[in-house]
């Protein structure tokens, strides 16, 4: 196999295995737009964001939908790290 084969192949399977990460990105975007105008969370790193729980129960729904999808994403590119050697080695 070529290196440019397997360079090829290789960024494939990452493309596949970050595709897991999309909802999570899309679902923290939102909840960024969502507290953007509150004095306390509006230029907050995502950790603070996330780990620190909300009197509103609509915000507090969407934190917890985020972080779901951030365990999701991860399951599935972890998942996806054993199709790594099958996918090198065709």
């Amino acid at each position: 196999m070529t290196d440019v084969g397997l360079i090829l192949k290789a960024f494939t399977w990452f493309g596949i295995a970050s595709l897991g990460m999309v909802p999570y990105f899309l679902a923290l975007r939102r909840y960024r737009l969502l507290t953007a105008n509150d004095r306390t969370l509006g230029n907050a790193s995502t950790r603070v964001l996330l780990d620190s729980p909300q009197s509103d129960p609509e915000w507090e729904a969407t934190r917890h939908r985020t972080r779901r999808r951030l365990w999701i994403g991860l399951a599935i590119y972890f998942v996806c790290i054993p199709l790594l050697p099958v996918l090198l080695n065709t």
